[in-house]
């Protein structure tokens, strides 16, 4: 796995999601690639018998995922808080 093809890749699959607007950016954190974006309005849909009845506006989490490659893992987090914590607490995380 190569740190910074799969970044792209989920950098690019976030900001091609249809119907939501998310800027994800490519950050490198303890030496690692990882994709982060930050709470943005999605959309919470209700439908019956394949019609849409209701459509509203909803705020979704901010994210960071970090890749490790040569550990073999992968965090990922998200919340309902500013990118800025999510990333102090990504940044915690010891190299490998």
């Amino acid at each position: 796995m190569n740190e910074s093809e799969i970044a792209s890749t989920t950098a690019k699959n976030l900001a091609n999601i249809p119907d939501v607007t998310i800027h994800p950016q490519i950050l490198t954190i303890n030496g690692h690639k990882a994709v982060a974006w930050d709470q943005y309005t999605g959309r919470s849909e209700v439908i019956q018998a394949g019609k849409v009845i209701r459509d509203n506006p909803m705020p979704m989490p901010a994210g960071v995922i970090l890749y490790d490659a040569s550990g073999h893992k992968m965090y990922s987090m998200s919340a309902m808080k500013p990118l800025s914590e999510l990333l102090t607490i990504m940044n915690s995380i010891p190299p490998s």
